[in-house]
């Protein structure tokens, strides 16, 4: 394991159980919450023992104790910044990546069996910009009335949107053109998609990397950057896939990370980044924001 720099890791590839063999590399961003971070990391190396991972680490500076719990992992890298930053960290540690494809995954997730190889298989199609897999949330889910509410709006606005980009009739990862986003990321199957979400997601590093990355305009409490990143590739004709195949189990940490702002610091935050959302995709953004909103207030 080394900080920085890695020098056997560019050629190491991994191979799917279907398809090519393909490089590719994890990238985690963490941000003082290192008891997850270790969690996370040791069940993906109880999967992958060789998957290349790349460590986004901000905050406290954790390196020697991350070096001590894998320390005969020799594809295992750790970027530190002390002064936290999201968006940042996400850029520089693909831009510095050696692989074709980077996998960003939350630091309280950890993947199923087989999610790698989704991920992996769908970039066989060369068509496939980037991918989002299945989020399975340990802690929260809708309300009836929510999900309710949900369904008969999809099914009024499916009705203009194509079947490729829907699962039994809901709509999975789609903005219209009034800058409304769906976002079912919990079915199975496969479909098109032009808004992923941020936390279990691939992406071929040199169309990232072309496109600045995500846009350094988010700040703090960062909702909404995924999205925006599929739009600005969406008017240049390229979309992603959904798969439904690369499951990961997300337990939503109730500290650290972005939920460490409190009072008016994160109100500001959230109506900052909606109105960078909106500008870019529809005003419809601020109403897929408001239940983010909602559970922060009853929080």
């Amino acid at each position: 394991m080394k900080d920085e720099q890695r020098s056997d890791s560019t050629n190491l590839e991994v191979p799917p159980r279907k398809g090519t063999v393909r490089a590719a590399e994890l990238v985690i961003p963490s941000y003082n919450r290192i008891d997850r971070l270790e969690q996370t990391l040791l069940a993906i190396r109880r999967l992958y023992p060789c998957l290349p991972i790349r460590v986004a680490l901000q905050g406290e500076d954790h390196r020697s104790r991350l070096k001590s719990l894998l320390e005969a992992d020799n594809h295992f890298v750790i970027e530190y910044a002390e002064q936290p930053g999201l968006i940042a960290a996400l850029n520089r540690a693909v831009s510095n990546s050696p692989a074709e494809i980077c996998i960003l995954l939350d630091d309280d997730a950890v993947p199923c069996d087989g999610w790698l190889e989704a991920h992996l298989d769908a970039f066989n199609d060369p068509v496939v910009a980037y991918t989002f897999g299945r989020e399975v949330n340990a802690v929260f889910w809708r309300s009836r009335s929510s999900e309710l509410a949900r369904m008969i709006m999809e099914t009024v606005a499916g009705l203009f949107i194509s079947r490729d980009k829907k699962l039994n009739g809901r709509i999975v990862g789609w903005i219209n053109r009034t800058g409304f986003v769906y976002s079912n990321f919990f079915l199975p199957g496969e479909c098109t998609i032009n808004a992923p979400a941020e936390g279990n997601f691939a992406i071929r590093r040199d169309i990232f990397v072309q496109n600045s990355g995500y846009s350094t305009e988010f700040r703090g409490n960062c909702w909404g950057y995924g999205p925006e990143l599929g739009v600005r590739l969406a008017r240049q004709g390229q979309f992603g896939r959904y798969v439904g195949g690369a499951i990961m189990v997300h337990r939503p940490h109730p500290q650290g990370g972005t939920r460490a702002r409190r009072g008016r610091d994160w109100y500001r935050d959230f109506v900052h980044n909606n109105f960078v959302l909106a500008r870019s995709v529809g005003r419809g953004a601020w109403i897929g924001a408001m239940p983010r909103l909602i559970r922060r207030m009853r929080g």
